[in-house]
């Protein structure tokens, strides 16, 4: 059973965003939902308008993964964007506001990447999502 726009939209919402990373990868996954609608011509605003199965490749647009699609600028570019979006206020401090790696041997791309797949399972999750009952 296809879901309507607006379902989609609230089923995303519905995921559990406590903490400063998980509303980060929310906004990450509106960012997514909206690319894939405004890629077909449509826009949140069509929250009557059914959609059909979507696979990773549809939110990847073009990107062969989700670490190119993070630092071929698909995504946020500037550290200090990320950390804004991915951290506390007193971690975004603590890290500099981006100047400070956020753990030893990653970046903050690589962060963004670790969003933007956990983003990408939340929206097709609710795009494929199948009530069989």
């Amino acid at each position: 059973m296809q879901r309507k726009i607006g379902e989609i939209y609230e089923a995303i919402h519905c995921v559990s965003a406590r903490s400063a990373w998980e509303k980060g990868v929310i906004r990450y996954a509106d960012e997514l939902f909206e690319a894939y609608l405004s890629n077909r011509g449509l826009s949140l605003k069509d929250f009557q308008v059914r959609i059909g199965k979507i696979t990773e490749a549809d939110l990847l647009r073009g990107a062969p993964s989700w670490d190119r699609y993070s630092r071929g600028g698909m995504a946020l570019v500037s550290n200090e964007d990320i950390c804004r979006r991915l951290c506390t206020k007193a971690v975004f401090k603590k890290k500099l506001g981006g100047q400070v790696t956020p753990s030893t041997g990653e970046d903050w791309l690589d962060q963004q990447t670790k969003a933007l797949e956990y983003a990408a399972k939340i929206v097709l999750g609710a795009v494929n999502w199948r009530n069989d009952r």
